[in-house]
């Protein structure tokens, strides 16, 4: 009985861990911006800023979040400006930091019984109330989309995008889940008023 309530509290915990794996967005920008001249994008010239994770900041992980902005923004009608002028440039930063999750699940109830109780039975005893408490060491890699303006280098938008960082087992699930994260940030773009 208590081993079933046990395996029913690891699955619960799977199930929950599960559930939190999702992209978590937000953006930062002024209010009074006026969004509407900002039409064609590049790359700005400083390179981009290092994780410190050697799997992070590969030319592979730099390439699917480059072609994930710029086919996004292409999708969204913001061209990129070859050999003219652009409206606005583009940079990001991948940060990833540890975090430590602590989950106590209980109670579970124990009965048991001692094999050699009066005359060779057994019998009951009151096995107490039983927590259990898992520790989860996780990483979370966060995406930071930043825009600024081409002539003023001004930052007018910052797009943010959070997950769980999970090893894929394959390139081509590594380049979906940049295109779903970069994708999920640029939603954000523009604004909406009042939102």
């Amino acid at each position: 009985m208590l081993q079933r309530q046990r395996l029913a509290s690891i699955v619960l915990m799977i199930a929950v861990l599960g559930a939190c794996s999702g992209i978590q967005v937000s953006q930062d920008y002024d209010p009074s911006t006026n969004f509407d001249p900002y039409r064609t994008f590049a790359w700005a010239p400083e390179p981009t800023q290092k994780s410190g994770d050697v799997l992070i900041d590969s030319p592979f992980m730099d390439r699917r979040i480059r072609n994930a902005i710029e086919t996004t923004l292409k999708s969204r009608g913001y061209p990129k400006a070859d050999g003219g002028r652009p409206d606005f440039l583009v940079t990001y930063q991948l940060v990833v930091r540890t975090q430590v999750e602590v989950n106590t699940v209980g109670p579970a109830f124990g009965w048991g019984g001692y094999p050699y109780g009066y005359w060779g039975y057994p019998y009951p005893y009151w096995g107490g109330i039983d927590y259990t408490t898992y520790i989860n060491q996780y990483e979370v890699g966060t995406l930071i989309v930043d825009f600024t303006d081409a002539e003023t280098h001004q930052l007018f938008w910052r797009g943010i995008g959070s997950r769980r960082v999970s090893q894929q087992s394959t390139p081509e699930k590594t380049t979906a889940a940049v295109n779903r994260t970069v994708g999920e940030i640029l939603a954000q773009y523009p604004p909406l008023p009042g939102k």
